[in-house]
């Protein structure tokens, strides 16, 4: 798998491991606690055992829809 360099999230100051952007300030990247409820900001949040494999399966222009 390839290595994430983690990256901060200026409005918020935390660190999002495998961020991915794909809108502007939105990307997926891994949480440490993914709720059963909608509470993002607009990211994907995606939990430690599956960021690395997002982060691996998407690549740049990969098209993503969100409702």
């Amino acid at each position: 798998m390839p290595s994430s360099v983690p990256v901060r999230s200026r409005p918020f100051s935390v660190t999002l491991p495998y961020a991915q952007y794909f809108y502007s300030g939105f990307a997926f990247h891994e949480y440490p606690y993914v709720p059963g409820y909608a509470a993002s900001h607009g990211c994907v949040r995606t939990s430690a055992p599956e960021a690395p494999f997002v982060y691996e399966f998407l690549e740049y222009g990969t098209p993503v829809y969100v409702f």
